[in-house]
């Protein structure tokens, strides 16, 4: 199930394992650079640097909510531990 739906049509489902902690807490710093916001923030939508870099304001407004929300929702403790992709 897609956690949040684009004006697109897309789909996206964030995925927890493709983001560090430390990487999450630097997407919210104002010295953040905008390409590497975009690479994080892409990564753990599953999408890519060049779409995220296209998405109306809009878009870019529901999808942070979006990760804001999975970010926030507890791990079902059932799943199998593995480790964060680069």
């Amino acid at each position: 199930m897609a956690d949040v739906t684009l004006s697109d049509g897309k789909e996206i489902t964030f995925n927890k394992k493709k983001i560090k902690r430390r990487e999450w807490t630097r997407l919210f710093s104002v010295d953040q650079p905008v390409e590497e916001a975009e690479e994080i923030i892409g990564r753990f939508s599953q999408t890519s640097t060049e779409y995220i870099h296209e998405l109306t304001l809009y878009d870019w407004h529901l999808l942070l909510r979006a990760a804001r929300d999975v970010v926030a929702r507890p791990i079902d403790p059932n799943l199998p531990s593995e480790s964060i992709s680069p």
